[in-house]
């Protein structure tokens, strides 16, 4: 039986400890507390979606997490590039156009990260040239985690 964790970063949540740009929020996790510290490793996915906005989103980009290491290579180096997010149009309809950011288990690979060393995470909200996503609403990730034994990190 695995040992999975799930933590909800949502930037109107209690853990959010600095929102005043939602796309760079910080959030207090307490790992020791979540975590079991037999594992050296987590296996890693996401989903994202963020509150509907009055318009068109037209911007791809990244969720970009800081807590305390790089683990993920974005091309030939370390990256805290975990996945992208991609804008749903859900209406067209002149003057009262709406959209929102999304995320599914399916847009993304899973991924490994360390054990996590700091109890500060920052996530980011960056367009694929690196600028803050435009019209960022509240949003919710759902990041799930599961512990990699000793004995399957090096096969």
């Amino acid at each position: 039986m695995a040992n999975a964790y799930q933590i909800i970063f949502c930037s109107r949540n209690s853990n959010c400890i600095n929102n005043a740009t939602l796309t760079s929020c910080q959030y207090y996790v307490n790992w020791k507390s979540m975590l079991d510290d037999k594992f050296k490793k987590f296996r890693c996915g996401f989903i994202f979606k963020s509150e509907n906005y009055g318009g068109l989103l037209t911007n791809n980009g990244f969720v970009n997490m800081d807590f305390g290491q790089c683990n993920i290579y974005d091309g030939q180096s370390m990256s805290h590039n975990l996945g992208i997010i991609y804008p749903v149009i859900t209406n067209v309809t002149v003057g009262s156009q709406s959209s929102y950011y999304n995320s599914t288990n399916n847009d993304n690979f899973d991924f490994t990260i360390n054990y996590p060393v700091n109890n500060l995470v920052t996530i980011n909200l960056l367009t694929f040239s690196g600028a803050a996503m435009a019209n960022m609403q509240n949003y919710t990730l759902i990041m799930h985690l599961t512990g990699i034994p000793d004995d399957e990190i090096n096969k």
